[in-house]
């Protein structure tokens, strides 16, 4: 299930970019987008990436990574390079009780997340961790 976020649902948090990625077997797949670069790859192995590395910590607080550019992912995770990543914000996505996805919004610019933006990051997560189990139930055994 691909989705589009509609464009008038992020600017609360005036990022340049928001992903919703999640594990599927052995790949990381972007699974819903807002402002995706052209070209940008929905799937990868998930190593190195910032997503999968939200999805593998334990803390519910957000991973919030400010000069993206002076860190081991501009090595690890090709995005950071690519589309000149400056600022990440991730929050896990639960479901079934398990992190198996991560939402993130990211800047090309220095960014200072705000308490409201943080806040909303999780309320989307929390709701898309929702919504995915209620498409699990819905699936046939």
């Amino acid at each position: 299930m691909k989705t589009s976020l509609d464009r008038k649902e992020m600017p609360a948090v005036q990022a340049d970019c928001a992903l919703y990625s999640r594990l599927d077997g052995p790949l990381l797949s972007v699974r819903g987008q807002w402002n995706a670069p052209p070209g940008m790859k929905i799937e990868d192995t998930p190593e190195g990436h910032i997503c999968f590395d939200v999805i593998r910590k334990t803390s519910e607080n957000p991973l919030i990574i400010p000069r993206l550019q002076e860190t081991e992912y501009v090595k690890t995770d090709p995005n950071v390079h690519a589309y000149g990543l400056q600022t990440y914000i991730g929050q896990t996505v639960r479901f079934s009780g398990v992190a198996s996805g991560s939402l993130c919004v990211v800047y090309n610019r220095a960014y200072e997340p705000t308490d409201d933006d943080v806040r909303i990051l999780g309320i989307i997560a929390s709701a898309i961790g929702q919504e995915e189990e209620r498409r699990r139930a819905e699936e046939p055994p």
